[in-house]
């Protein structure tokens, strides 16, 4: 009977996950009053030629904030509040420091789709500055998030890579300058409710001149009752060519908590 007994304990404890051979994805879609923390970061070093120049060139952005969810149209969230925690970016080009202070650190926003999405600051009005930001930064709201539809319903066996379909991917992942051109994923286990993937993520696009390409690995951990929250993390090599050419590494982590 204890060995019965003992790992079902801890599973219900969520130490330990019972092994299990398949997983199936769900998205629920969001809903009125659905809050969460949204803690992401990129960073990366590039060594960059340009006209017979040669340049190394360091980012590194992090943002952690919270949205709370409070109109949805058509399964599309239609309005959000969102409170910025934190907000930095640095560069760093032949060893010059260009960092930026975010204006939205410790403020508020409104957020409502529309063309443009609007932004009402909680108390006083948002400057232009702030604005730009908040739009950028939440250029999602008004749209169906296609990578929850494009997984929902998806079963994995473990320990099998699934290539997800490319049409789909470029459409769901990635934005005007970079979209995945291919991913895979490979189901390891469920532990603590978190289904957890080893992944491959080739992103491809156009920008300042140049045709960049981007190769990354890493982890992804999803609720598989709602693959909305989960924790991305990818690093790898990245390139470009065309009036420049670049070539280094960088890496991302993308985590949303409720």
């Amino acid at each position: 009977m204890m060995k019965t007994l003992i790992p079902v304990v801890l599973a219900l404890a969520g130490g330990v996950a019972i092994a299990d051979d398949s997983v199936t994805l769900h998205y629920t879609g969001p809903k009125a009053g659905d809050k969460w923390t949204d803690d992401k970061g990129t960073s990366g070093t590039f060594d960059v030629t340009a006209g017979g120049n040669k340049m190394k060139i360091s980012n590194e952005s992090s943002e952690k904030l919270t949205i709370e969810v409070t109109k949805v149209k058509d399964g599309a969230v239609a309005e959000e509040k969102v409170s910025y925690t934190s907000f930095t970016e640095k560069q760093s080009m032949g060893g010059k420091d260009n960092s930026k202070t975010s204006p939205v650190v410790g403020k508020s926003y409104t957020v409502a789709a529309g063309s443009p999405i609007t932004v009402t600051a909680a108390s006083g009005k948002a400057g232009d500055d702030e604005v730009d930001v908040v739009r950028k930064d939440q250029k999602k709201v008004g749209k169906p998030d296609k990578m929850g539809k494009l997984l929902d319903g998806k079963s994995f066996t473990k320990d099998k890579k699934v290539d997800l379909p490319k049409a789909e991917l470029a459409e769901a992942l990635g934005d005007s300058d970079m979209k995945a051109a291919s991913m895979t994923m490979t189901y390891r286990g469920t532990t603590g409710g978190m289904a957890s993937f080893d992944v491959t993520l080739d992103m491809e696009g156009d920008a300042n001149g140049m045709h960049m390409t981007a190769n990354l690995a890493g982890t992804l951990k999803v609720d598989p009752k709602n693959v909305q929250y989960g924790i991305l993390d990818v690093k790898g090599a990245i390139k470009g060519t065309g009036k420049a050419t670049l070539d280094g590494t960088m890496s991302m982590h993308q985590a949303s908590t409720k």
